[in-house]
């Protein structure tokens, strides 16, 4: 055997979708965990959309197309990666005004 695509047949198709969805469902739930923000999460949903749209159109008795398949899946990682960041500079973007609300709050007080 020199693929899994052969290993499994006509299974391929429904474990490789049961293997995202399940892949996604738990990014989601770390992020959950992890208290992502919005940016993160539509990260997740456009990778997921990418990727699940891609494997339909794929013919896996054509190792073009697998192999086409498999190379679009590094877009896939590049906008959850993208989502990542951007959440995490919104988040940080959020932390930076509370920090600098409470480093202000002591010398609000004081009157001259």
């Amino acid at each position: 055997m020199s693929s899994a695509a052969l290993f499994l047949g006509n299974y391929t198709k429904p474990i490789c979708t049961a293997t995202a969805i399940g892949f996604f469902m738990l990014l989601a739930y770390g992020g959950i965990l992890n208290g992502n923000g919005a940016c993160f999460f539509m990260g997740i949903l456009l990778a997921a959309r990418r990727l699940l749209s891609l494997l339909p159109q794929t013919d896996i008795d054509k190792p073009r197309d697998c192999m086409k398949f498999f190379l679009d899946t590094v877009p896939v990682g590049q906008i959850i990666l993208a989502g990542m960041v951007l959440d995490a500079l919104v988040h940080r973007g959020d932390t930076m005004h509370a920090a600098q609300s409470i480093l202000r709050a002591p010398f609000s007080m004081v009157t001259v």
